[in-house]
């Protein structure tokens, strides 16, 4: 597929192409998956221009990516901007020097880490991951850029679960979503 013509027909084709699993991973939930995306290359393709064109309005100087599904989108996106990528892991898979931010889950803690090399003070960072449900872990990440005096200039997701709220987590920071569910 060549340069986006028409955003919102090209947003449609690739809303088709997302995968639903009922009650995964537990009854109740409804879960919207994008792996079938990343898995048709011209329409991996089209929704990386389509993120990159929506977020270089924010002039950021790096792309953070959160464990593990931003870190599929990430480098693509990092690579169309041209910007360095950096990884926030969960705790133990970084080595070297490390920012580390605790933040709640449903039925606990967990905790992010960033490498210190890969975040250097007053950075302007993108934050990618592939969905925004109670913003937890988006929270988690904007502090742990918080903590190397670098700022979050905006968020990226491809689904933002409105009811669950998660953006208001957020504060002040701008979120792109491409779907909203």
């Amino acid at each position: 597929m060549g340069a986006i013509t028409n955003e919102k027909e090209a947003l449609e084709t690739i809303e088709k192409k997302l995968a639903q699993y009922p009650d995964f991973p537990k009854p109740g939930i409804l879960f919207r998956d994008i792996m079938p995306v990343l898995g048709d290359p011209a329409l991996f393709s089209l929704m990386i221009e389509i993120i990159s064109n929506r977020v270089s309005k924010y002039n950021c100087d790096r792309v953070l990516g959160i464990e593990s599904r931003g870190f599929l989108l990430g480098p693509s996106i990092a690579k169309r901007l041209s910007l360095p990528f950096s990884p926030i892991r969960k705790k133990g898979k970084l080595p070297g020097e490390l920012y580390s931010v605790d933040y709640v889950l449903e039925y606990g803690k967990d905790t992010l880490q960033v490498q210190k090399n890969g975040l250097p003070n007053n950075s302007k960072c993108l934050v990618v991951d592939d969905l925004i449900a109670t913003g937890g872990s988006l929270e988690a990440a904007r502090k742990l850029v918080e903590l190397s005096r670098s700022e979050v200039v905006a968020v990226c997701v491809v689904i933002e679960l409105k009811d669950l709220n998660g953006r208001a987590k957020l504060g002040s920071v701008p979120m792109e979503a491409l779907f909203q569910y």
